[in-house]
């Protein structure tokens, strides 16, 4: 499932990704990095965690949350022309018989991400890349996380079937313990919280972006210029919530574009 979700992620063409630093390249989103940057690059290495991947947070990060971030890593250092986004080895000395050592060891993906998120730069007023970049890595894995469960939506019908076609068969009298209640509705309920879970994390980046004061937003898998914080609330958050639906990719594919459009300022705008 995760390379087809990494597949899903290249859509421009053959093994080129839409990523924030490119879209707004000309746009300036930061003039001076400043305390707000780094705590919202913090936050966000926390979010990117187990709590994007699994719904909750743990002492240890999980193989299912380093599996993935390897594919959002991979997929940002590539379009950012890099081979790590941070350093994949780090090197412990130590002194024996009066000779100095090294041992190599391996960082996680985890802590290259996180480490790539938090890390300032070291020219304060060239910020506005530097932060472009860390937000593509932020993107990139509400988008992967985004069709990952619109994956699991499309193919929870047919698996509560199945559910319910095992259900309905008989068993042998004596033939094992059988829990009352049918197992497509733990099924539902399973879905129904890591739908609730996603939409908690969204909200939460989102009013984080907010008090950060970058006046983005994301949506459907893309962070983009946003409104007013009424407009957001009351006409945004229903519209994008309302094309999510896979019938709808069309539409939200094409008025992602033209707000893109409208953002970089281009002529052929719909609107402005």
């Amino acid at each position: 499932m995760l390379r087809d979700v990494v597949d899903f992620l290249c859509y421009e063409g053959p093994m080129i990704t839409d990523i924030f630093a490119r879209r707004y390249a000309d746009i300036q989103i930061r003039s001076q990095y400043c305390q707000d940057d780094l705590r919202f690059m913090t936050q966000a290495s926390k979010m990117l965690m187990d709590p994007l991947w699994l719904g909750h947070a743990s002492n240890k990060v999980s193989d299912t949350t380093e599996a993935n971030l390897k594919g959002v890593h991979d997929t940002l250092a590539m379009e950012l022309g890099r081979d790590f986004l941070s350093d994949r080895f780090w090197f412990h000395k130590y002194t024996m018989n009066g000779n100095e050592f090294s041992n190599a060891h391996t960082n996680s993906y985890a802590s290259i991400c996180k480490t790539f998120l938090i890390r300032v730069p070291s020219d304060l007023s060239q910020s506005d890349v530097w932060v472009k970049e860390r937000l593509s890595l932020v993107e990139l894995a509400f988008r992967m996380r985004a069709l990952q469960i619109q994956q699991a939506n499309a193919a929870l019908p047919a698996i509560i079937a199945a559910a319910d076609a095992e259900d309905s068969k008989p068993r042998p009298y004596g033939r094992g313990i059988r829990i009352p209640g049918q197992r497509s509705d733990g099924l539902r309920a399973s879905n129904h919280r890591m739908n609730a879970a996603f939409e908690e994390q969204v909200s939460d980046l989102n009013e984080r972006m907010r008090l950060a004061l970058y006046k983005l937003t994301y949506h459907n898998g893309f962070i983009q210029l946003g409104e007013d914080g009424a407009i957001d609330a009351q006409i945004a958050k229903p519209f994008w919530a309302l094309v999510a639906n896979a019938k709808w990719a069309n539409v939200d594919e094409q008025i992602k574009e033209a707000i893109d459009r409208r953002d970089n300022g281009d002529r052929t705008a719909a609107f402005v």
